[in-house]
């Protein structure tokens, strides 16, 4: 089983290069954290503001006290290090299906665009040890099917742009609790599951490594504020949404949602269940274009060492 050690979770959405001209950010460049650590969040808001920017919470039985929050966190954070530790390197079909329109839901007057088709592609979750730095570096891509990996930021622009949000999850790990707020909101049904329900918000000066929008060959750290749906009887993440914490001026993104749906996965080669993304739904907004990715998991299986992964033409 692996360590419960801090965790690098390498989110990434890649922005259109089809942009207006701005600024380069440096990577890393601690000014592009701004004043998010001050920002009104999730973790602040009424419940009528927050139904209205989460509209899944509706049917949202409220809680006002915090007493379940500590519980709460505590097992999910458990079960969050569990499903880790048995978690191998996996493969998956991902079919991933793309929208573009106007704000006023006119289509994008891109051509290349407005041509795009439901795409197929290898989608690969690799946890590799890193015991120099004491933490597990989690790497997830892409590959066509014949072999080779897919760069968001070149080449078509058809191909998906945001990878990284499968195993969002994982910032309930007890190693990443410090750089959050937390609120819990009460019990709601989703399906088959009675679930807790808890916002969180993270806190900009504390995130370690933060996921990141890679633009015009820089790369801009990524706030997150949400809410998560926990199964009252397993503690899983039955239902995770994530929202940007702040707007990024510097490349006109308004908002960058994502909704994750998990579910028990049979893997080939293993007999039991894993707790694992069957559907990712990313939709961002940069100026007055919305952009919509729906990316379904499918066929799990081990990721052999055999595979071969075929080097990107130049």
């Amino acid at each position: 089983m692996r360590q419960s050690i801090f965790l690098w979770l390498a989110a990434i959405l890649m922005v259109a290069s089809t942009l207006g001209p701005a600024q380069t950010p440096a990577k890393h460049d601690p000014s592009s954290r701004g004043s998010s650590a001050e920002a009104r969040s999730y973790v602040d808001y009424s419940l009528p503001e927050l139904q209205k920017a989460v509209s899944t919470l509706h049917g949202l039985e409220p809680d006002p006290s915090q007493d379940q929050l500590s519980l709460v966190l505590t097992k999910v954070g458990q079960v969050a290090e569990d499903i880790l530790g048995k978690t191998p390197n996996l493969l998956s079909h991902e079919n991933v299906e793309q929208v573009f329109e106007m704000e006023d839901g006119t289509p994008s007057n891109s051509k290349a665009l407005n041509d795009s088709r439901p795409r197929e592609f290898d989608y690969l979750i690799l946890f590799q040890d890193d015991p120099i730095n004491s933490r597990i570096k989690l790497e997830e891509y892409r590959t066509d099917p014949q072999g080779h990996p897919i760069d968001p930021s070149i080449g078509d622009l058809r191909n998906p742009r945001s990878q990284g949000f499968a195993t969002t999850w994982l910032l309930f790990l007890p190693s990443h609790g410090a750089e959050s707020r937390f609120r819990y909101l009460g019990k709601q049904k989703i399906k088959e599951h009675g679930t807790f329900v808890v916002a969180f918000a993270q806190n900009p000066g504390l995130v370690q490594f933060p996921a990141e929008v890679a633009f015009q060959g820089g790369r801009i750290p990524v706030f997150h504020q949400g809410v998560a749906w926990i199964d009252e009887a397993t503690f899983r993440i039955v239902r995770l949404q994530t929202d940007l914490l702040n707007p990024i001026p510097s490349i006109h993104m308004e908002r960058l949602t994502a909704r994750l749906q998990f579910d028990d996965m049979q893997v080939s080669g293993m007999t039991s269940l894993l707790w694992l993304p069957r559907e990712v739904e990313i939709t961002s907004k940069i100026k007055h274009e919305i952009f919509s990715e729906v990316h379904r998991y499918s066929n799990y299986r081990l990721y052999a060492v055999s595979s071969k992964i075929v080097p990107a033409t130049p």
